[in-house]
């Protein structure tokens, strides 16, 4: 699950619940499952101004109006300038008549304001040449023992550290890998970034996780044991069983569409992605830890498709086109 279609789902189904289809209930569960993920990422010290917007907009769904403008308050201490999208989200529609969220909608403003004029009488600045970094040498070994993956996020891409050629590599999901060079024996960078990379060790000398160091902030990177799956040759006409729609809990829809010898998800309003398989069954999205197996194909048309993710399984049932028309 992410967080926005959470938020989403739970603003929808308070508003327009069906009480007969249970919908208030869906939406209790789709707001704890926000509640959850906004409280996982403060523990790990996350606090980009979005997470403090996202609270605003749960408490407020949940009719915590102080909750939802201290929350608001600390979004915009950090940066957070959007009144038009705030005046107009109806996550917080609770609080558009109240005084406090009146007077932040006014201070954004005259931020913006501030923050235009400012700009526009910038005087120009010499550019200076950021610090210079020294590459140091470090032995295969001692790179062999940093390989490997770590995860800095429930929901993000996997970072896979690999040495090819005595340099040590990193990969973002499916991104293009870059090289990195070390700084000391555990820090890292790479010529095409600014981030320094610190590989950490707990007292027996095991690498534990990552440190990412940008912009005077850390985020720290776990590492894990998972190994990308090996990809299966398959007849392509396979595929044909797994096309149509599906559906998680009544909530989160996705298709799954074939264009010549490949497959692809796609979640309802989001892009798509090419999923891969790994035997007739089961398929991986690349670059993501999440896997895919379709049940009940034997007679021509997959019944079900199961996510798994973190060892959560997720069934969702296929629609049939009246349930989708409904």
């Amino acid at each position: 699950f992410f967080l926005f279609p959470a938020l989403a789902a739970a603003n929808f189904y308070l508003k327009y619940g069906d009480p007969e289809r249970a919908e208030p209930e869906m939406a209790r569960h789709a707001l704890a499952t926000a509640r959850e993920k906004i409280e996982e990422r403060f523990a790990r010290g996350y606090h980009p101004v979005d997470l403090y917007y996202q609270r605003a907009a749960l408490e407020a769904i949940e009719g915590n109006n102080a909750a939802a403008l201290n929350a608001l308050r600390e979004a915009v201490d950090r940066g957070f300038r959007s009144a038009w999208f705030a005046m107009r989200d109806l996550s917080l529609i609770g609080v558009w008549d109240d005084i406090g969220f009146v007077n932040l909608i006014e201070e954004m403003k005259a931020l913006v304001s501030g923050e235009s004029a400012r700009l526009a009488n910038m005087s120009l600045v010499a550019y200076s040449e950021p610090e210079e970094r020294v590459p140091v040498a470090v032995s295969r070994s001692v790179l062999k023992h940093y390989a490997g993956y770590y995860q800095p996020g429930q929901d993000d891409r996997p970072i896979h550290i690999y040495v090819d050629d005595d340099v040590l590599n990193m990969r973002y999901g499916d991104d293009r890998p870059f090289k990195l060079s070390a700084l000391s024996v555990s820090d890292f960078y790479s010529p095409l970034r600014a981030d320094i990379y610190r590989f950490v060790a707990d007292k027996e000398g095991e690498i534990t996780h990552m440190l990412v160091l940008a912009a005077g902030q850390e985020q720290r990177a776990k590492r894990i044991q998972w190994q990308l799956p090996e990809l299966a040759e398959v007849d392509p006409t396979v595929y044909e069983a797994y096309v149509g729609d599906y559906e998680i809990l009544d909530q989160f829809r996705f298709s799954v569409i074939r264009e010549g010898d490949q497959l692809f998800i796609q979640p309802e309003g989001q892009t798509r992605q090419e999923i891969v398989p790994s035997s007739e069954t089961d398929f991986f999205v690349a670059g993501s830890m999440t896997t895919l197996t379709f049940v009940g194909a034997e007679d021509g048309r997959a019944e079900m498709l199961v996510m798994h993710r973190d060892g959560v399984d997720l069934e969702a049932p296929r629609i049939e086109e009246a349930t989708l028309a409904n």
